[in-house]
């Protein structure tokens, strides 16, 4: 390998290229794209509701249930399916977005050995081991190495966190994913593929993770209850089976209802619902890579932001430029307009004045003598010969540096302190420094600028013409979106790898310095590591923080029991990203950084993150309510199981009628619910304690009732068997009599109790989320109809499915009398009363403990 101090190298040839090819020395590093297709396919795929659903559907298969098998067969497809679309979906965004900024470098080689070198606009996975590259304004440096030649002007934030730019001169090493600035040269490439310390970085972000949310996590648990309350009766079961041996029908029918227990179609309306707020705030300007991260959204409590490119962009604002008395102020302008048009560095300072004057063409004239900018001096300068008239000249030396630089200069020359409105303009800067502004002096002077010199000498006639006050330019959503987030309860911390001050006054700017406390990463680094818990809390902006300890933060966060989000866009922020439950990045962050975000950030605009928290509320509330339609049927299941097989009473219901339960009381209603959901929080009310204050007496009451109406479907057949309704009579019934009258009521009894779950379920639908207050006594009302309609619509649906004598033989309905619809019916009033008292009273609640806030 070339030895840097070697200057200057020489080109590779074609023949040294193809050796460091053979012996694997090129830049074979791929553009990061996020998770392979085959990856999201098997994530989506093998998961432990789809895998249990499938082995349902086998086994279904096996003993001839062929309709039942394709229902449980396909609420595990659109399981898989809707988490398919809307990731794979993603992924191609996010590929195409690689393919636009796809980069490409210009390379150096000799296309004959010895001969003129050539330069080569090739894809930075060409480059090879020692490749000369050639750099200018605005190029990505594609690998580390070592600059050869010229000067460049290197913004590294994406590797630190800084926004302060560092010069590079020969010798000096520059790093890959870093840009430049201003300035041209070349550099030698010293470090390729996977050494280099991006890449690095990157290395520890391949894995991308999948955080479940907590309504996910609750799911899952209860899920893998059920489950096991699903095998529990299943095995008792097959001993009752052993004792009172029943036919293969029999038995199917009955371990098809008790795996009516897991609840199979909740997992598909949790995706269902993800996959509509990914689309709404795609059509806002975010990218949902991971399903569940809108959701993730609404639950963050801790928001976490890089400055440098996230809070703001990388450019500045020229807020004033102060004359400072040598010249008139139309003189001043002229200064300016001939600096911004004789330079021909373009960097963010000279944009920033550019814009200010409204020169659409900066750098558009050559001037006699120009300084570039040098951190080693902090100044540069130009000597622009201007024609005063047909015949004479006049030569104009202009410079312009840091303010601390030109006015101490200022001082020592002309020994006298240097005054702004009879203060001392020194003590101004300083203070326009601490409300985190950027100062530099623009200087006039007779002498033209020495450009031989290595260390140019500001020249010591120098005349103050103008302070340039500079600000960062913030982002114009950021403010706003932070104020929401703010008054959302959300906590704001400001993770910057630039001076605590700094990152101060621009927190102040929007809204979130006032009454903050701030602390630098050397303070950090002094104190013990079980002491960060406490600070972490107390601190709104940290400054002077390296990415590893940016990891450290967002994981002490996560241990102290908050729900975290970061948002960056450089390679220093990847492991926070990845570290945070929720991580976002700016669509012009790095490729890594991309790739392991849950949000992408279209157009690196924040805007759309209101839009998302709101959706996350609704998904949150409608899964919510969602969760609790499907355990209040899971609980008056399992006690209808377990109780009438307690008292030997038949079989509840058929496999056609536990499907149809689960159309109208969980199915359909819940589809409603996700679409017509509403964002919202519900301050002082935990998710536990709603629930269960909706779910115990419900499903408790419709137990007790469904069994109830059971018996009292028995007696009612039993009546009619003995031809009698004489109380005294019934103590003179015996067993066989007691069978004869079950069997011969079994279609009855299951078509009543059929009945009246479903009828309870609309009436369920309605409660969850009520049209009005007087209805509210399982949840607030969100004064939306339309769940009531639906309630309705699928009432009237099932009349015509029972009167119809195809639909209702199809569904082994039994036409009941009106005796005993008089029995369904008595029993749903009664059961409607009844759980309204117990809600309206919280009977249950109070028992319970469960803490609601008042209405």
């Amino acid at each position: 390998m070339t030895n840097p101090s070697q200057l200057p190298p020489k080109p590779l040839t074609q023949a040294q290229v193809q050796d460091r090819i053979k012996l694997g020395q090129i830049n074979t590093v791929q553009v990061i794209r996020g998770r392979s297709y085959s990856q999201i396919i098997l994530e989506n795929t093998i998961t432990f509701i789809n895998i249990l659903l499938a082995g349902v559907s086998v086994l279904l298969i096996i003993f001839g249930k062929y309709s039942d098998a394709i229902i449980y067969f396909s609420v595990a497809l659109i399981n898989i399916l809707v988490g398919l679309i809307q990731e794979i979906s993603a992924k191609a965004k996010l590929d195409s977005i690689a393919d636009l900024v796809s980069p490409k470098s210009r390379i150096i080689r000799s296309l004959i050995n010895n001969l003129q070198p050539n330069e080569q606009l090739l894809p930075v996975n060409q480059i090879v081991l020692d490749d000369i590259i050639a750099l200018g304004s605005g190029d990505i440096i594609p690998v580390d190495g070592v600059v050869i030649s010229g000067g460049l002007l290197i913004d590294e934030s994406i590797l630190t966190g800084e926004s302060d730019y560092l010069h590079k001169q020969s010798g000096l090493e520059v790093f890959a994913g870093t840009s430049v600035v201003s300035g041209t040269g070349t550099m030698q490439a010293t470090k390729i593929g996977s050494s280099t310390m991006a890449n690095q970085i990157n290395s520890r972000a391949k894995v991308y993770h999948r955080e479940l949310t907590p309504i996910q996590s609750e799911v899952n648990l209860i899920v893998r209850v059920l489950f096991l309350i699903t095998v529990t009766l299943g095995g008792m079961s097959v001993l009752a089976n052993l004792i009172v041996p029943r036919s293969i029908d029999e038995s199917l029918q009955i371990a098809a209802v008790i795996l009516g227990v897991i609840p199979n179609s909740l997992f598909a309306l949790i995706n269902l619902s993800y996959a509509l707020g990914g689309v709404a705030i795609l059509k806002k300007g975010a990218l949902i890579q991971r399903l569940n991260a809108i959701e993730s959204l609404s639950n963050v409590d801790v928001l976490c932001l890089d400055k440098t490119g996230t809070l703001t962009t990388k450019n500045l604002i020229l807020e004033q430029a102060i004359n400072l008395g040598a010249v008139t102020d139309i003189e001043q302008s002229k200064v300016l307009d001939d600096l911004i048009n004789y330079s021909s560095e373009l960097n963010a300072t000279t944009q920033a004045i550019a814009t200010s004057r409204q020169i659409t063409n900066p750098a558009s004239q050559k001037p006699l003598v120009e300084i570039p900018f040098n951190s080693s001096y902090k100044w540069s300068g130009v000597s622009v010969e201007q024609k005063t008239d047909y015949t004479k000249s006049k030569n104009i030396n202009i410079v312009i540096g840091a303010s601390d630089v030109i006015l101490n200069h200022f001082k020592a020359t002309q020994n006298r302190t240097p005054q702004y409105q009879n203060q001392d303009l020194n003590l101004h800067v300083s203070t326009l420094q601490n409300q985190g502004l950027r100062c530099l002096i623009v200087a006039t002077s007779n002498q033209i600028l020495d450009l031989n010199n290595n260390q140019p000498i500001l020249p010591n006639d120098l005349e103050l013409i103008s302070l340039l006050v500079f600000s960062d330019q913030i982002r114009d959503e950021a403010k706003e979106t932070l104020d929401l987030f703010q008054q959302a309860g959300i906590a704001i911390k400001i993770i910057s790898g630039d001076n605590p001050e700094t990152v101060m006054a621009l927190a102040k700017q929007i809204g979130v310095g006032k009454d903050a406390k701030m602390i630098s990463g050397t303070e950090l680094d002094n104190l013990p590591l079980d002491s960060w818990s406490a600070v972490v809390e107390d601190t709104t902006i940290f400054g002077r923080i390296t990415p590893a300890q940016k990891e450290i933060l967002i994981q002490t966060l996560n241990k102290n029991g908050h729900y975290t989000a970061m948002i960056g866009d450089g390679v220093n922020d990847v492991m926070s990203i990845k570290t945070a439950k929720l991580g976002i990045s700016m669509e012009s962050g790095s490729p890594v950084t991309r790739s392991v975000a849950d949000i992408l950030l279209l157009g690196d605009s924040f805007a759309s993150l209101p839009q998302g928290l709101l959706e996350g509320q609704k998904i949150r509330n409608s899964l919510e309510d969602i969760f609790k339609l499907f355990l209040v049927k899971i609980i008056y299941l399992v006690m209808l199981i377990i109780g009438i097989r307690m008292v030997g009473l038949p079989f509840p219901f058929s496999i056609k009628q536990s499907s149809l339960i689960a159309i109208f009381t969980t199915g359909i209603p819940a589809i409603g619910l996700a679409l017509w959901s509403h964002p919202g929080t519900k301050k002082g009310q935990s998710l536990l304690d709603s629930v269960l204050h909706f779910v115990i007496p419900s499903s408790i009451s419709l137990g007790l009732f469904g069994t109830g109406l059971l018996f009292g479907l028995s007696w009612l057949e039993l009546f009619k068997l003995k031809n009698t309704t004489e109380i005294s009579r019934l103590l003179n019934f015996n067993s066989l009599e007691i069978t004869q009258a079950f069997n011969l009521a079994i279609p009855e009894l299951q078509t009543g109790l059929t009945l009246f779950l479903i009828l309870a379920g609309l009436c369920l639908n309605i409660f969850v989320s009520p049209p009005i207050k007087r209805l509210s006594f399982g949840a607030v009302s969100r004064r939306d109809w339309r769940p009531t309609i639906l309630s309705f619509v699928l009432f009237v649906i099932l009349g015509g499915l029972y009167f119809n004598p195809i639909t209702s033989n199809f569904l082994g309905l039994s036409r009941l009398g009106y005796d005993q619809i008089g029995v369904v019916v008595s029993t749903l009033i009664f059961w409607v009363i009844t759980v309204s008292v117990i809600w309206r009273f919280r009977l249950i609640d109070k028992f319970l403990g469960i803490k609601l806030p008042q209405k």
